[in-house]
């Protein structure tokens, strides 16, 4: 299966990836460009990561990166490393639960 699927959480998101921090109340990432994902792996068999990144942009120019987190290939979650900004990132992990 692992030839032709690939399963990634984005947790604190619902199906829309509109989602906020519990912590902070602030908006969570929730742009990935999946489709380019897709097509890189249908059309030119490059295998998509274990690991996307997903972020969330400002809405006024020059639209740069307010938030990012991983979005990690199932089992594992993005786990918070403990120190760093939380909006970075570098400040994440792939874990295993």
């Amino acid at each position: 299966m692992d030839k032709f699927v690939r399963y990634y959480v984005a947790p604190n998101v619902n199906h829309g990836s509109i989602g906020v921090s519990a912590t902070t109340g602030k908006p969570l990432p929730r742009y990935t460009d999946m489709l380019t994902y897709l097509q890189d792996w249908v059309e030119k068999g490059v295998t998509p990561p274990d690991a996307l990144t997903q972020t969330l942009m400002a809405d006024k120019p020059p639209y740069a990166v307010e938030r990012a987190r991983p979005i990690c290939r199932y089992p594992n979650y993005p786990r918070y490393k403990g120190a760093g900004d939380p909006d970075k990132l570098e400040s994440y992990t792939c874990a295993a639960p």
